[in-house]
């Protein structure tokens, strides 16, 4: 599944601090174009928040939920 809300590591703008800012967009079934919609909410945004090089990827819900999508989420989340 692409990432729509991450960006190449160089494309992200950093922080004072050198961290990467957390880059999101928001994804729907209705706009949905790269074959079956693999979730089972309607519509979310799609975040990606630390490094640039292994961002965690979440997707969050208009009710508050947030799910991780990728190993480095997992390691957030935990």
């Amino acid at each position: 599944m692409p990432l729509a809300g991450c960006a190449s590591p160089d494309a992200v703008e950093q922080t004072a601090d050198e961290r990467p800012t957390e880059r999101s967009s928001t994804v729907s079934a209705a706009t949905w174009a790269d074959g079956p919609w693999p979730f089972t909410i309607e519509k979310g945004e799609l975040n990606c928040i630390g490094p640039a090089d292994d961002p965690g990827v979440f997707i969050a819900t208009d009710k508050g939920e947030m799910f991780a999508l990728n190993p480095a989420a997992i390691r957030m989340a935990d």
